[in-house]
């Protein structure tokens, strides 16, 4: 085996368990994270008010607070459970 070989194999092993965690938090498994812009147009809110929604509880940030990301399942049920316009 040669050095680049014995790297790459551990390298994978290593980040194995990395990757797993990276791949649950970006949504795997069919709940795709949307950026605020996408929350906003889905909901037909302004970004303001998702921070908002995040403050109080109602609507978890899973990005950071420089690049925040919403899962749509929790988008969606934040939109059924939201008063509706008169």
């Amino acid at each position: 085996m040669s050095l680049e070989e014995m790297i790459r194999a551990i390298v994978r092993e290593e980040l194995g368990p990395l990757r797993e965690q990276i791949e649950r938090a970006l949504g795997a498994g069919g709940d795709e994270l949307l950026t605020p812009a996408q929350a906003a147009e889905l909901l037909k809110v302004q970004p303001a008010t998702l921070r908002a929604w995040v403050r109080r509880g109602a609507l978890t940030n899973h990005g950071s607070l420089r690049a925040p990301r919403y899962r749509r399942s929790e988008v969606l049920s934040v939109k059924a459970e939201a008063p509706q316009p008169k």
